[in-house]
């Protein structure tokens, strides 16, 4: 959720010095649930996506014995 502390460093329950830096990072946007889109082909992978609210989607393409256009790894 937006606001909510999702990594710190040094992480917690470990001990810092007085006066030592600590790093937060915080949730601008709630958090996204990213289904499995492998055996799908890149097009209908990307349509699903932005449909759910992810807008930077990159692509590499690889060698594979799948299907040329084919989500492969993720």
């Amino acid at each position: 959720a937006e606001g909510t502390v999702i990594k710190q460093k040094p992480d917690g329950g470990t001990e810092a010095e007085d006066g030592s830096e600590v790093t937060i990072t915080v949730a601008k946007k709630e958090a996204l649930d990213l289904p499995d889109m492998r055996t799908r082909t890149f097009a209908a992978a990307e349509q699903q996506l932005r449909g759910i609210g992810f807008t930077n989607i990159s692509r590499t393409d690889i060698d594979s014995e799948q299907p040329k256009d084919t989500v492969v790894e993720q």
